[in-house]
């Protein structure tokens, strides 16, 4: 019960996190939060491209549907 509740929640929040880090690459992409390379060379100077943001969330994404789905087969089975 408690690993339930508690993949529900992840599977939320990386979901989020998997939404914003698309939404955060699109905008470095698209130049809306400032110059492409003064960007990404002051906030992530560890990250090659903008793309890696937008990898990243895709990764995400697809690790929350799958542990949303695990949590909601656990559901049905208890019930």
């Amino acid at each position: 019960m408690f690993f339930t509740r508690l993949g529900r929640i992840l599977a939320i929040l990386i979901l989020i996190f998997g939404i914003f880090s698309i939404a955060m690459g699109l905008a470095i992409a698209n130049d809306l939060l400032g110059p492409y390379d003064q960007v990404m060379s002051r906030y992530f100077p560890t990250t090659k491209s903008s793309g890696t943001f937008i990898d990243r969330g895709l990764y995400a994404i697809t690790f929350a549907i799958v542990l949303g789905v695990l949590t909601e087969i656990r559901y049905a089975l208890r019930t």
